[in-house]
């Protein structure tokens, strides 16, 4: 899933979410229950497009994933390599992304500029003013004329207008139930994601509900709400607007709140049926903007559909022997390959095909030949590859045991569409097995090429007086004292290497030694078909002269 995407869904759940707020709860008198629910829609809107709900089975070549796409190209014969993304177009689209950026951090910026200046300001007050300990709190009295109105464990009031019992009690309660907490978690997502108006929206119902609670604490207290709904008023005539983050009065919810303030907590049977819609609704945003989890589902009969997509055909197979290694099938030509049709435009339309991992593992299959860039590729070659690698792939509809797949990166696969002449581009870079060593592919050996090289009785020597040393006679791992006892002629044939990262001795030793006998070096590098046959065993060592 992309960002935007995610984003998007997001935001509709949270609009979703909030409207069953407004229709639901936000004329009741549950303000703790109201608070809980405004921040677990928050949380719930992040997870919701994340969480697999259905599984969808479909073809694994249009998975949704970035080695499951086709892209189709309208091209002309002339130019069929230079139309796709250059041109003023392209241009104009990154100029756009560009722009865009530019607006996104312009107002973050203005953001973190707004939210340092409401810091400052709390610093500039706690030095200005004189503290005091009442009730549990930070009294802060300032000696210039500010609302009363609190932030995290402080309460901040006018030295000329000290707030009375009951506004000292609302403030109290801001602190008391980490309002302020709230107030911050909302602020940073209006900082990352300030051009969604949801949040603004929650930031003012969290601000809303926090105001009311504290009243209802009032209330409780036993004091006189018309008394207090005076006192609120007077309040309004010091209103400021560098109170951003700070609890206090507004008044746009002073007539809400003189409501809330006498009403009555509803019947629990009131309460149990709204919340029996509020789980339908939450399971609805489950339902309809959740994650999907996409499954392949296997057929092991495919066919050519349409032009727009190139799907592999797996033909019956009466025999499932693996193929002779000198059997080899014939290329596809290019408009096979590629799909190409021509347009009205007298150009020709064509389809890339991006291989998916899982293609990519079926093809190990003895059943196929892989070819990348027209280079055969065997088996444990192409484990050591993904899909993304390649830009295209065609599995060629021949009847038979063995069924030919053609792997190409894009620029091999522009060169083929271009009719280029000349050998073909390199396959790409492999991995190993852990990810960490890039190598080259390197080409089928001709084993018959291989000239023999025997060790000398001074190699054999450093080789078996070190433990630095791996020694493998014929293809099995022989101790060192054992090999030592062998005279110099026995074998014929060697080869050093460097232990890799995911050698299974790697640690225990850094090299190792591979030494051929006549017999298996004849069978392995000169006979057809020797290397896939057992191995000779090696003869047994003399015995060790005593001393």
């Amino acid at each position: 899933m992309s960002w935007p995407m995610y984003l998007l869904k997001v935001a509709a759940v949270q609009g979703l979410l909030l409207a069953v707020y407004y229709l639901l709860f936000d004329r009741l008198a549950l303000g703790h229950f109201k608070r809980a629910y405004l921040l677990i829609a928050l949380a719930w809107s992040f997870l919701v497009p994340v969480i697999p709900v259905l599984t969808v089975f479909v073809e694994d070549a249009s998975l949704p994933n970035a080695t499951g796409r086709s892209f189709t190209y309208q091209v002309n014969d002339t130019a069929a390599a230079d139309t796709s993304f250059g041109g003023t177009a392209w241009d104009g689209i990154t100029l756009t992304i560009a722009l865009l950026k530019l607006i996104y951090l312009a107002g973050v910026c203005y953001g973190i500029a707004r939210l340092g200046s409401f810091f400052q300001s709390i610093r500039t007050r706690l030095q200005t003013g004189t503290r005091h300990w009442v009730d549990g709190v930070q009294l802060v009295i300032l000696p210039y004329a500010v609302p009363s109105h609190s932030f995290l464990q402080w309460v901040f009031c006018a030295e000329t207008s000290r707030p009375s019992r009951a506004v000292l009690i609302h403030e109290s309660t801001h602190v008391r139930q980490l309002h302020s907490i709230d107030r911050l978690i909302v602020a940073a997502l209006k900082l990352a994601w300030w051009f969604n108006p949801v949040i603004w929206l929650y930031e003012r119902a969290i601000s809303d509900n926090h105001e009311l609670l504290a009243d209802r604490s009032v209330v409780r207290a036993g004091f006189d709400p018309y008394a207090y709904q005076r006192e609120l008023v007077h309040q309004l005539q010091l209103q400021s607007k560098d109170y951003s983050l700070a609890s206090g009065s507004s008044f746009h919810v002073t007539k809400k709140r003189f409501t809330m303030m006498t009403t009555q907590v509803p019947p629990f049977s009131r309460i149990l049926g709204r919340c029996v819609l509020l789980t339908c609704c939450m399971a609805l945003t489950l339902l309809t903007l959740g994650g999907r989890a996409y499954a392949q589902q296997l057929d092991h009969t495919h066919s050519i559909t349409t032009a727009e997509q190139v799907e592999e055909k797996t033909l019956q197979r009466t025999s499932q022997q693996p193929p002779e290694d000198e059997m080899t099938l014939s290329a596809p030509d290019v408009g096979d390959a590629f799909n190409l049709t021509e347009n009205s435009e007298g150009g020709h339309s064509f389809t890339f095909c991006v291989p998916q991992q899982a293609r990519m593992t079926e093809w190990q299959s003895p059943r196929y030949q892989v070819y990348v860039n027209r280079q055969r590729v065997h088996a444990d070659q192409l484990s050591r590859y993904s899909g993304n690698q390649f830009a295209h792939y065609y599995v060629s509809p021949v009847p038979g045991e063995v069924t030919r797949v053609d792997i190409y990166t894009e620029a091999q696969a522009w060169r083929e569409l271009r009719g280029d002449e000349g050998p073909a581009l390199p396959p790409p870079p492999m991995t190993s097995t852990l990810g960490i060593v890039d190598t080259v592919a390197p080409p089928p050996i001709d084993l018959t090429q291989v000239a023999p090289q025997a060790p000398t009785t001074t190699q054999l020597t450093e080789w078996t007086g070190s433990t630095a040393y791996g020694i493998w006679v014929n293809g099995r791992e022989m101790p060192a004292d054992q090999v030592a006892s062998y005279p110099a002629g026995t074998f014929v044939h060697y080869q050093l290497s460097e232990l890799m990262l995911n050698a299974v001795n790697y640690g225990k030793q850094k090299y190792q030694v591979d030494l051929w006998t006549a017999p298996q070096f004849e069978r392995e590098f000169r006979e057809e078909g020797g290397a896939s046959r057992p191995n000779i065993p090696p003869p047994p060592p003399p015995s060790l002269k005593k001393g």
